[in-house]
């Protein structure tokens, strides 16, 4: 699955080939063909396999949180973290999102529980222990933009030169600057009337 997620994150599933997979591994086409039907199956099970991360994921960080809102608002930077750990999961999403969507719609469909953090996240910001503490105007939307984004910044880090120029490249590279940057922002979207100083706190 490491050599097909490596493949996968640097050709998509079009351009992706059994053999760069057979040879990234080490197996022979037959043994992989052996435990997966099809390139399109196996492709397939490498998604599913990075939305359970990502749902186990947030699992674990709402359970921690309990009723605090001070570390709810840290979930941006352990959200991000998952994909910048992670790179080439970020690459194999927003390739199969920019080829149309077909295999995510089709996991949605025979696996729906899959795409429930986003919902459990925008429950948890509308639960009355919170949302009497912040407000959060569009949660939905507020909890899609970090989706995105945490497909989107880990995959381009390495490009920023070409949008800043070299000079200021080394201000935007820092995966720590960025979680730092993404939970700012989203604190001061939610504007809580809690101590901004106690988030920095959990923060560190």
């Amino acid at each position: 699955m490491k050599a097909a997620r490596k493949v996968f994150a640097e050709h998509g599933l079009g351009r992706g080939r059994i053999d760069h997979i057979a040879a990234e591994s080490g197996l022979n086409r037959a043994m992989i063909y052996y435990f997966f039907e099809s390139k399109k199956y196996l492709y397939k099970e490498v998604i599913k396999e990075v939305l359970n991360e990502v749902a186990n994921l947030v699992d674990q960080e709402l359970s921690s949180y309990g009723q605090s809102p001070e570390k709810l608002l840290l979930f941006p930077g352990k959200y991000l973290q998952l994909y910048f750990d992670r790179s080439e999961c970020a690459r194999i999403i927003l390739r199969e999102i920019a080829s149309g969507g077909e295999i995510l719609r089709e996991l949605r469909a025979e696996n729906p529980e899959l795409f429930n953090p986003f919902q459990r996240v925008v429950d948890r910001l509308k639960a009355p222990e919170i949302s009497g503490i912040i407000s959060a105007g569009e949660p939905e939307m507020l909890v899609l933009l970090l989706l995105m984004l945490g497909y989107v910044i880990p995959s381009v880090l390495s490009l920023l030169d070409l949008l800043v120029g070299q000079e200021a490249n080394g201000r935007f590279v820092s995966p720590e600057a960025w979680k730092a940057f993404i939970t700012e922002l989203v604190t001061q979207y939610l504007r809580p009337q809690i101590r901004l100083d106690r988030v920095k706190e959990e923060r560190t």
